[in-house]
């Protein structure tokens, strides 16, 4: 193997090599392909075995049975996290998806009173959680995610077309079980419900404890666009808000300060182009 023959030449040279080699494949795993801790942990572990049976001689094959032990972690981090490569596997995914290291050009951004629009989303969300009425309102950022190139790897349905302004006795009343679009998930675009009754791909994270149907469907748009999604659990009334891939439970005190956060765009400037 090269770190065994760097060994025997120059051991200082090939630690070295070596070392410098594991620092970038971690940065470039640890961003791009998993977000794990104890997988960062396993490598880092692995990793400094090779690095101290390359000091010495006749441990070649302790060197090559780790290397093949990261290789393996690496194999299984990605198929770990296959889902958060959908749309760029998908032979139906946008142009401007195609490279998964280019940093996307940020739409414009629509100028609006979104003060009004939180407090109008905050008193439905509020509201349907206190009589447990369940749903899911996703708004867009940067991403479009009614593209219909994503569909289906990323949206199953895209629902029923409104762009109607947003209230929050409209909202409610989307969301009233027996209404013809309660089902599924609204879309926010700027100021306007783009559409409803919109079904995402759920996660395939494994979920621990009360999830649904319409968390693993948050769960699953955050994984793959920058949305931000608000979803109410019809059994329990609790509030989520779902972003970058993780769902954080909210109260209805701090809900308006997590929601803003989370709405807020990754590059200000970007946003204004």
């Amino acid at each position: 193997m090269v770190l065994a023959n760097f060994g025997s030449a120059n051991w200082i040279v090939g630690t070295i090599l070596a070392l410098l080699l594991f620092i970038f494949t971690d940065f470039i795993l640890f961003r791009y392909v998993c977000h794990r801790y104890f997988f960062m942990a396993g490598m880092a572990l692995i990793e400094l075995v090779v690095l101290a049976a390359n000091c010495f001689s006749g441990l070649e094959i302790v060197t090559n049975i780790c290397l093949i032990l990261l290789l393996l972690l690496v194999v299984a981090a990605i198929f770990a996290n296959i889902n958060d490569y959908r749309p760029y596997l998908s032979n139906t995914f946008a142009k401007n998806d195609a490279n998964i290291f280019k940093k996307k050009k940020a739409k414009a951004e629509v100028i609006f009173d979104r003060d009004s629009l939180y407090k109008a989303v905050k008193k439905a969300v509020i509201d349907m959680s206190m009589i447990k009425q369940g749903c899911l309102i996703t708004f867009e950022k940067n991403d479009d995610i009614l593209d219909e190139a994503r569909v289906p790897s990323i949206v199953k349905q895209r629902g029923v077309e409104l762009n109607s302004p947003i209230t929050p006795e409209l909202l409610e009343t989307i969301f009233y079980v027996g209404t013809p679009l309660h089902d599924g998930a609204v879309v926010i675009r700027d100021d306007k419900i783009a559409r409803a009754s919109v079904f995402f791909a759920p996660t395939n994270k494994p979920l621990t404890g009360k999830y649904g149907s319409r968390h693993q469907a948050a769960l699953g748009i955050s994984e793959n666009t920058d949305s931000v999604t608000i979803v109410v659990s019809e059994e329990t009334g609790r509030i989520g808000i779902a972003s970058q891939g993780e769902i954080t439970p909210v109260t209805r005190d701090n809900f308006m300060r997590v929601f803003e956060e989370a709405m807020k765009y990754d590059s200000k400037e970007e946003s204004k182009e």
